[in-house]
């Protein structure tokens, strides 16, 4: 029902063009949304039609939200959600495929998911780092702000999208990065692949290794390149749910798993 709820919102919000300021918008009413449990529940109570639900939001957010925002956040409350928690969920999601479609419309799509996908690599690498941006007791504000640090040399865009993944809902800030990045391949109908080697591929390497996924699963694909000294030949390749290990460190350790079994 979510996901339903969510692609119905998407497909209005894909027929306009992207709008700078939309994503913040967004982003701030959900915060709003998420700080006032009284109004979450009256944009979602289903005893209100869609009409009355979406003339709450231009009643608390008109004058706050420039149009374009505010006319998306009139969508949302007009659909059904099962709780407000799924309402802020939707809205934070949006605010994201919004800065996507921003990247789009720019023509620097391919250098924001690049710069991104190396923060969540860079975060990864450094354990204390993604602890307090997981949290560790550390203000949602003050995260921001060592996130912007982090990014200070990169597109305002990419920016944007890493300071989006410091939202305190249950995941991570590598894990909400990696679905933003799942986003922005959803978008342009394409197939995310994380490729991980001990060396970068060459770029006639790489165009074959897209080409032969592109083949097996029918659609153009965005190949991130991840560097990992612990992979020992071959590659590793994640699409979806589907993890493609070929590496020797991965044969080993199942050779070292099957004499366990056997002893």
């Amino acid at each position: 029902m979510i996901v339903d709820a969510f692609h119905q919102w998407a497909a209005t919000a894909d027929a306009a063009a992207a709008t700078s300021g939309v994503p913040d918008d967004l982003w701030a009413a959900a915060d709003v949304i998420e700080a006032q449990p009284t109004l979450g529940a009256a944009l979602i109570d289903s005893s209100h039609t869609p009409d009355q639900r979406t003339q709450v939001v231009e009643s608390i957010f008109a004058g706050a939200l420039a149009a374009p925002g505010l006319a998306l956040v009139g969508q949302a409350a007009a659909l059904e959600w099962p709780d407000p928690a799924a309402l802020v969920a939707a809205l934070r999601r949006m605010a994201v495929r919004e800065t996507w479609r921003l990247a789009e419309a720019a023509g620097v799509a391919d250098e924001v998911h690049g710069q991104v996908a190396q923060v969540a690599d860079t975060v990864l690498g450094q354990p204390r780092l993604e602890l307090i941006l997981n949290g560790a007791g550390v203000p949602a504000e003050q995260r921001r702000g060592v996130v912007q640090d982090l990014c200070g040399g990169l597109a305002p865009l990419a920016r944007q999208v890493a300071g989006y993944a410091v939202v305190d809902d249950g995941r991570g800030f590598v894990d909400a990065l990696e679905d933003w990045l799942d986003e922005a391949s959803d978008i342009r109908g394409h197939q995310r692949v994380r490729a991980t080697f001990a060396q970068a591929p060459d770029a006639s390497q790489a165009r074959r290794l897209a080409a032969e996924l592109e083949r097996i699963y029918g659609r153009p694909v965005d190949v991130e390149i991840h560097l990992d000294p612990a992979v020992i030949g071959g590659g590793r390749l994640k699409i979806g749910d589907d993890v493609i290990d070929g590496s020797v460190s991965a044969r080993l350790e199942q050779a070292r798993r099957d004499l366990v079994r056997q002893a």
